[in-house]
């Protein structure tokens, strides 16, 4: 259907008339509070970036150590030792 098919609209009434506002709020804008969003960003990349210092393997962990011959012997003395005790255990005085 185009425009010339349509049948013609009625014109709208003109609109009701309001009171007008009297009083308004108008909040200004210093600027004195700006950073706050950069800081926090901030604080966020870093925490990141120290969790993925721990997480991520260093690639010399990896490295294969080399073979150690360690001869231990079998039959190790140990020296007596003898502790003795009052008999008041771990009381404080």
């Amino acid at each position: 259907m185009s425009d010339y098919d349509r049948d013609p609209v009625e014109p709208v009434a003109a609109p009701i008339e309001r009171e007008r506002v009297r009083e308004s709020t108008t909040v200004v804008h210093t600027g004195e509070r700006r950073g706050g969003g950069g800081v926090v960003a901030a604080v966020v990349v870093l925490l990141a970036v120290i969790l993925l210092a721990f997480l991520v393997p260093a690639p010399d962990i990896n490295v294969k150590m080399p073979d150690v011959d360690l001869k231990v012997p079998e039959n190790v003395k140990l020296p007596e030792v003898k502790v003795e005790s009052d008999g008041d255990g771990n009381k404080s005085k």
